[in-house]
């Protein structure tokens, strides 16, 4: 498996530092193994989705919990300027291969929300849907509707609606590399770009 190279600088970039700190502090302090959820409000059944892995077996991804607003963070504006683009920090996963998981979050003007659990492959600049979020009627947890035959598709060079070529080029696959894990990730999109990435 192709490794994330390693980067040095005696001066390293201040926006940088500071998002180092707070992914750190995100995802190791007190209470960062759960998930955020609304006091009081029951947590979701665990999920999860059979997909086709690189072997052709099927393997079964877990889904997360819904993103709670105070973990997603938002990625630089698109040409959509009406759209605000978001990810889920806490539901990043980095896997074998150079594969991300990731919960992706539009917000439209009206407050409505698109929420998608998706899977990205650095090397080959693809991605897929894994499941999309809602909340029954009558529930007051979200829950993951799983989708049908997942399939990989190729990122275009300009993803106006979803950014998502955005994310793998300056987030989380610089160069067609692959973070090395998810402090790394989270680091990078509250800087909004990954020091390796040709800007």
């Amino acid at each position: 498996m192709q490794r994330a190279t390693r980067w040095s600088a005696t001066l390293p970039d201040r926006r940088w530092v500071a998002a180092c700190a707070l992914a750190l502090a995100a995802l190791s302090g007190p209470g960062a193994s759960a998930p955020a959820r609304a006091q009081g409000a029951p947590a979701a059944p665990a999920q999860s989705v059979v997909v086709a892995g690189r072997d052709d077996a099927e393997i079964r991804i877990e889904l997360p919990a819904h993103p709670a607003d105070a973990d997603l963070v938002a990625l630089p504006p698109g040409p959509r300027a009406d759209l605000r683009f978001m990810v889920d920090a806490r539901s990043i996963r980095v896997q074998p291969g150079g594969e991300l998981l990731y919960t992706f979050v539009v917000i439209a003007p009206s407050g409505s929300r698109s929420v998608s659990h998706e899977q990205m492959r650095c090397e080959s600049r693809e991605w897929r849907l894994l499941a999309v979020a809602g909340t029954p009627p009558g529930n007051a947890s979200p829950r993951w509707t799983p989708a049908r035959q997942p399939r990989w598709r190729l990122l275009p060079d300009g993803d106006a609606f979803g950014q998502r070529a955005v994310l793998h080029k300056d987030i989380f696959c610089p160069g067609r590399v692959a973070v090395a894990d998810a402090r790394e990730a989270v680091a990078a999109l509250r800087a909004g770009m990954h020091p390796r990435a040709n800007p």
